[in-house]
């Protein structure tokens, strides 16, 4: 009996696709999925590399240029539980997992420096978000930076109280012009 949920996918060099992608409904899990298409054709640049349609791995892997398509119906599906290494960031885990970063924390040799999710935008989505930047800009009349920021998860047992999350916000506004998604 074979998991849906492997531990590791062990047979990368050899395999024909791999399908990645979350099981959960939050984009938080498919971001933290998202550097592996690209680093995973890097090292197996004849791997297809599938995704799986449920939650936001559609949103988060659309128009990325390393995802050749979706798997309905996979043998398995890697993702969620593939993590790998004694600390550091979720992708740091999950790219160690996949053999793509080491266990003392080297990349592929990218020089990506620190983790961060990787979302191929449309040109019109790049033109909608310019817009929109450029109407609340002129409408705040600031030049200060825009931060952008989801404040709550489920990753981390303790998060931000509403009380400290309010006092954060408060204290930032000389800095930043805070955006807050979700909540």
């Amino acid at each position: 009996f074979r998991s849906f949920f492997p531990a590791k996918p062990d047979d990368l060099g050899t395999r024909s696709s791999i399908c990645i992608g979350t099981k959960q409904r939050t984009i938080g899990d498919a971001l933290v999925l998202s550097t592996l298409p690209r680093k995973l054709k890097k090292l197996h640049p004849s791997l297809k590399i599938l995704t799986y349609p449920r939650a936001f791995n559609p949103v988060v892997f659309w128009n990325n240029p390393y995802v050749d398509g979706m798997a309905y119906l996979p043998p398995a599906l890697y993702g969620d539980d593939n993590n790998e290494g004694p600390s550091g960031h979720l992708i740091e885990l999950k790219e160690t997992c996949f053999g793509v970063r080491s266990p003392n924390g080297s990349s592929d040799g990218s020089g990506d420096g620190p983790p961060k999710p990787e979302i191929y935008l449309t040109p019109g989505e790049i033109r909608w978000a310019r817009d929109f930047i450029s109407r609340i800009s002129s409408v705040s009349r600031s030049k200060l930076p825009l931060l952008v920021i989801h404040p709550f998860g489920q990753t981390q047992s303790r998060t931000l109280t509403p009380e400290l999350w309010t006092q954060f916000v408060q204290e930032s506004r000389e800095r930043f012009r805070v955006f807050q998604l979700g909540v």
